[in-house]
């Protein structure tokens, strides 16, 4: 990846982190015992979605693959990370409909109850948090439209369950005296293996 294109998936990330933790913060101000029902909730929401997803990090050990699911639902409290091979439109899609609703009930319920009424930061806080995210979204497809490495990004594509939920590659590690060539060969024959029974 070069570097413009590294700037503007930073700018896309920042975008999308910062109103999310300034979100939740201000809703904490607020309502403490609440934003741990809130994060509880978008965690076990996470949870089934990455399970859903049929992840196979850890080398087909459900316990530890439990354990991943788990631990990775609570970076999606903040932000998304892809984990599966194929199109990722749908996903964030999902992720970011979510993580927008989220934000914009979390930032109107503190902008409506706050005991702040009168402080400088109420309104540039609500405008911040939803408009920061438009913002996100908006160079997100700058970036795959101009700065993405592959460059052949198609804008419309059906919507199937690959699609939505990712391909069944198996990523796991199975032995590790196994090479990085080797890996990248048993990948790529998992992709045409699955292109050959998608045809």
């Amino acid at each position: 990846m070069k570097y413009p294109g590294m700037a503007v998936m930073f700018l896309w990330q920042i975008c999308m982190i910062a109103p999310r933790v300034l979100a939740i913060a201000l809703f904490a101000s607020q309502f403490k015992v609440f934003t741990f029902v809130f994060v509880g909730v978008h965690w076990i929401l996470m949870t089934y979605w990455l399970h859903v997803q049929k992840t196979h990090f850890c080398s087909g050990k459900a316990c530890e693959e439990l354990l991943f699911n788990l631990v990775l639902a609570m970076i999606y409290i903040f932000c998304y990370i892809n984990l599966k091979e194929g199109h990722t439109r749908y996903r964030y899609l999902i992720y970011y409909s979510l993580l927008y609703f989220e934000n914009g009930a979390l930032i109107v319920t503190w902008y409506l109850t706050t005991n702040a009424m009168d402080a400088w930061y109420r309104l540039p806080s609500l405008v911040g948090v939803l408009g920061s995210s438009v913002v996100g979204i908006c160079v997100m497809l700058v970036y795959y439209k101009c700065l993405h490495p592959a460059k052949t990004i198609k804008w419309c594509i059906p919507i199937t369950r690959e699609n939505c939920l990712g391909s069944d590659i198996d990523y796991s590690i199975t032995n590790s005296d196994t090479s990085a060539q080797e890996t990248e060969q048993n990948f790529e024959l998992q992709r045409l293996q699955n292109s050959a029974s998608q045809a």
